[in-house]
Formats: C-alpha cells, structure tokens, sequence
C-alpha cells in the first residue's frame, strides 16, 4: 500500500534535474540497450505505469533513448574514436 502512495506523489528531481524514474532508466540504459518493455520489467512496472510517469516527469522513452545515443555519439566523435 505504501509503495502505491509513494507513486502518487509528484516525482523529486535529483541534482541534476533529473527526476527519479528517469534517472533509473538512463542507469539500465547506461549498462544495455534494452526496449521499454524489458526495462519496465527491471524495474517492476508495467510498460503502461513505465510511460505514464515518464510522461508525468515530461519525457518519453523514445526521447531518454536518443538523446543517449545522441550523447554517446557525441562523445565518440569528441574522442576520435570511429
């Protein structure tokens, strides 16, 4: 019951700005490309719960996903490495 209530709640941003779920998903992320459906399982929720607090938090799955990409390929270009 209390994990219920605790989901209510408007979610905390972190230092960086980042609020919590989405944080948890770019750990998951960091490590392997999973699709949404495999990272909700990480988590224990399910992929409609996964989307809906993203989509509190003002973000989408597709959106966490490229803009990593986008880092990371930043990153590589940065770097030299091909």
């Amino acid at each position: 019951f209390m994990r219920e209530l605790r989901s209510l709640h408007v979610p905390e941003q972190s230092a960086g700005g980042r609020s919590e779920t989405r944080r948890r998903v770019e750990t998951i992320l960091a490590r392997e490309s999973l699709g949404a459906e495999a990272v909700a399982r990480r988590l224990g929720l399910s992929v409609a719960t996964l989307r809906r607090r993203l989509g509190d938090e003002g973000v989408s799955f597709r959106e966490i996903t490229t803009e990593m990409r986008k880092t990371l390929v930043t990153t590589l270009i940065e770097s030299g490495q091909p």
